[in-house]
């Protein structure tokens, strides 16, 4: 685990693991382009990350739909995270919480543990995840819930309106990350923290090389998801820093992990099922098969501890000023 004290304009000076470039279209060729989604069409340097683009928010939110009632037990290791980010978090008086791709409500409930929480806003374009957050809200009578189908971009909260945001394994799928830290700096009140946490750049390097060992190849799209879904840790600073919040921290841990690869096909149909097998401008039979390609190729690779790979979390605490 790598932390650091900050003045906003010190980057990172880690390093990445970044796979070759993707394979792009002109953006004047939508028929090239084959995907409304495409998503790799500027990509040019591989060692750019680039935010995922707009048209793909609501096929990741059917996916999620898709898989409300199966994530919690697919991606454990992300509640894990929470609790570390939510303890974390300095002391304080924060009653009124904003959870910003909420999901299932693990952000609320860690929140709640920590802190006398009364109210909870809950936002996610999933309307089956946020069905999953009310229903365990309810174990919760003290805490007022209120819901929102929205993106991060489209959330209707008043600014300097809660005392609490977080935003946990969330951030790595909205297209406009600054836009999106921006909104949930803005309904902070005086005093009021930030948590975020997302999967960093250089995770699940190994997956994407087995997909890329594939013959016949896997659509481009797939192998570009390693350069839109993961968040480098300098663009999440560069978003504070775009604020007017004062950065605490902001912190890496890297994992290496060896797993059985089911666990790891289980976590990555849970959290993009859609994005993968439902890719728009291909057969969905050709598709799957690609997908069973690729399962073979994971099991092909797996050793006698399992299959190796390295997922890396970022972390980031942020508060706004107190008045006066």
């Amino acid at each position: 685990m790598r932390g650091r004290s900050h003045g906003c304009g010190r980057g990172f000076r880690g390093r990445y693991r970044y796979g070759p470039p993707g394979v792009g279209c002109g953006e004047d060729d939508p028929v090239g382009c084959r995907a409304v989604w495409r998503i790799g069409v500027t990509d040019t340097d591989p060692g750019v990350y680039r935010d995922p683009p707009a048209a793909l928010v609501p096929i990741v939110a059917a996916g999620f739909d898709a898989s409300a009632e199966e994530y919690e037990d697919a991606v454990l290791a992300n509640l894990r995270g929470i609790v570390r980010l939510v303890a974390a978090l300095p002391d304080g008086e924060h009653t009124r919480l904003l959870d910003v791709g909420c999901g299932t409500g693990w952000a609320t409930l860690a929140a709640a543990k920590r802190f006398s929480i009364h109210e909870a806003i809950g936002v996610d374009p999933s309307h089956e995840m946020l069905e999953e957050f009310r229903h365990k809200l309810t174990a919760h009578p003290e805490i007022a819930v209120e819901i929102e189908d929205a993106t991060a971009a489209g959330m209707q909260v008043e600014p300097a309106s809660v005392d609490l945001a977080l935003s946990t394994m969330t951030l790595h799928w909205i297209p406009d990350r600054k836009g999106a830290v921006a909104a949930m700096a803005r309904a902070l009140r005086p005093g009021g923290l930030l948590g975020l946490l997302a999967p960093a750049a250089g995770s699940d390097h190994a997956l994407y090389e087995a997909m890329r060992s594939i013959d016949p190849p896997v659509p481009p799209e797939w192998l570009e998801v390693e350069h839109r879904f993961y968040v480098p840790e300098q663009e999440l600073e560069d978003a504070l820093c775009r604020t007017d919040l004062e950065i605490i921290d902001i912190w890496v841990e890297e994992r290496r992990r060896h797993v059985p690869p089911e666990q790891l096909i289980a976590r990555v149909l849970a959290v993009g099922h859609d994005v993968l097998l439902k890719t728009p401008g291909y057969d969905e039979n050709e598709l799957a098969d690609r997908w069973d390609d690729t399962v073979a190729a994971l099991k092909a690779a797996t050793g006698p501890r399992g299959f190796e790979y390295t997922f890396r979390k970022v972390f980031a605490v942020a508060r706004r000023a107190r008045s006066g």
